[in-house]
């Protein structure tokens, strides 16, 4: 089992303490992540600060993802009580194109998210294929998901474009767990 515990990337009182400049223009391409489970094991993510982060420069297409779960993962995903954004310190994405933003993607395992809060986004997407914005995703087949206790709110974007889908938690799972 691999353990992630009270880590903090950015700052959870400074804004914009780690900026990334992108110039990319091909979505999904550029995925920029808070914490990325890369193991294809048993982990649990907790207690973590995401926060302070500032995207920008000429580029379109760049996704973030607070906490992203390999969708390889045969084992269990334990995410419980991580914050991603802060009342003082946002995460500020301020290209304009077509990216999403997640604040935690846990796809293709079983696995508990709890006690999480994701506050403060601010995006200016004008992505209409798929979610421009999800609080939670959880997605799959091959397992039980509990999902409780999370907060989500004070989400913005400022693209002004039509049909742009926003979620607290989005749940795409097959009817068969």
């Amino acid at each position: 089992k691999y353990i992630v515990t009270n880590n903090t990337i950015g700052s959870a009182t400074v804004a914009a303490s780690i900026t990334v400049s992108h110039s990319g223009t091909t979505e999904n391409l550029a995925n920029i992540s808070g914490i990325y489970d890369a193991t294809g094991h048993n982990t649990e993510i907790s207690g973590n600060n995401i926060a302070g982060i500032r995207i920008g420069g000429t580029g379109t297409a760049a996704s973030f993802y607070g906490i992203l779960v390999n969708p390889a993962l045969s084992g269990n995903a334990v995410v419980k009580n991580n914050n991603i954004g802060t009342a003082n310190a946002a995460i500020n994405h301020m290209q304009t194109g077509l990216y999403g933003i997640m604040g935690i993607d846990i796809r293709n395992t079983a696995g508990e998210i709890s006690g999480n809060t994701i506050q403060n986004i601010n995006l200016n997407s004008g992505k209409t294929s798929s979610a421009a914005f999800a609080g939670i995703y959880a997605a799959g087949s091959t397992g039980l998901y509990l999902v409780s206790k999370n907060a989500v709110h004070s989400i913005s974007n400022t693209a002004g474009t039509v049909n742009v889908k926003h979620y607290g938690l989005l749940l795409n799972i097959s009817d068969n767990n």
